[in-house]
């Protein structure tokens, strides 16, 4: 359905697939003959009500950085 949708070969299709994987913006679902495949985006309904940034489940930068500073101040001075 992507390929008919946008006119991109298989093999970009499946370049972009992995990278949206990678990314956790997407799951992979494939059916009992492990030869079909479905998508689902991890999306849930995240940053609409106060038009914050979603991050569709990831680490957002802030929660990176606050994580970050933690272990610069457990690490031992010397």
């Amino acid at each position: 359905m992507i390929r008919e949708y946008t006119g991109w070969s298989d093999w970009q299709v499946r370049a972009h697939i992995k990278q949206l994987e990678e990314m956790e913006y997407i799951g992979v679902r494939t059916s009992s003959r492990g030869k079909e495949y479905s998508y689902i985006l991890t999306y849930q309904g995240q940053g609409e009500e106060h038009q914050e940034r979603c991050y569709l489940n990831l680490t957002s930068v802030e929660q990176i950085e606050t994580l970050m500073n933690r272990e610069d101040e457990a690490l031992p001075r010397g």
